[in-house]
């Protein structure tokens, strides 16, 4: 093969392969710039963590019963 035929189709399949990565890169990055997130968002996802760790709790004595029941 050619040197140059090579070249090419090396060049072609780092465009495809690196440019969404490039893309999504150069996205998120400017995303981060522009997007702050409020006030109430914020306490919104700290509620929810809460509830989470809640539901995690119980989930954990629910398992612990189990365990005990069983054995």
């Amino acid at each position: 093969m050619d040197t140059g035929i090579i070249f090419f189709v090396l060049a072609i399949i780092s465009i495809v392969v690196l440019g969404p990565i490039i893309i999504g890169v150069t996205y998120s990055l400017l995303k981060k710039k522009h997007s702050g997130a409020s006030k109430q968002e914020l306490h919104a996802l700290q509620s929810d963590i809460a509830q989470i760790k809640m539901d995690i709790a119980d989930i954990k004595e629910q398992f612990a019963d189990f365990i005990i029941k069983t054995h």
